[in-house]
């Protein structure tokens, strides 16, 4: 009868050993596809930092403390909880967006709603008439809206 009494204690101590070192990462999900790179990292667990990278062997991880937001490049990563856990991996989508809107002056507001540098070419009567970079979420006003035309692609080596 004492030895029964000894292995349940023995197995409860193992597994509440078990629950505090295991932790399970919730945020990212695993798999998601996001459009953002504004990331936010979040577990069940004991763990204080995660570990992110984009391969999974871990070789150059960021480290990010649980609720904490990183930014990062359109790709795939990988990330898991310090301690025992497992990997999950996320992918960010390169997305380009544009928002125009005319304000009741006749000025053009256009702002980048996407992830990526956005460069936008201005026509106007069929001319190009400038053309300027958005970084993420910049706005950049235009006079004389009327008759204006954009276009826009991701911006390359923009610095």
């Amino acid at each position: 009868m004492v030895f029964i009494r000894h292995r349940r204690w023995i197995i409860g101590m193992v597994f509440l050993l078990s629950i505090m070192l295991f932790n399970l990462p919730t945020t990212p999900r695993n798999g998601a596809m996001l459009a953002t790179s504004k990331v936010a990292f979040d577990w069940v667990g004991q763990a204080s930092y995660a570990y992110v990278d984009d391969n999974t062997m871990f070789t150059s991880p960021v480290l990010v403390n649980k609720g904490a937001i990183l930014e990062l490049e359109p790709g795939d990563y990988y990330w898991r909880v310090s301690g025992f856990g497992i990997v999950n991996q996320f992918e960010i989508n390169s997305l380009l967006g544009i928002e125009a809107k005319e304000d009741n002056n006749n000025n053009l507001q256009v702002k980048n709603i996407g992830n990526e540098k956005a460069e936008v070419k201005v026509r106007k009567g069929g001319l190009l008439t400038g053309s300027f970079i958005l970084e993420e979420d910049e706005t950049k006003k235009l006079d004389d809206a009327s008759a204006i035309e954009l276009m826009a692609k991701v911006a390359e080596n923009a610095n």
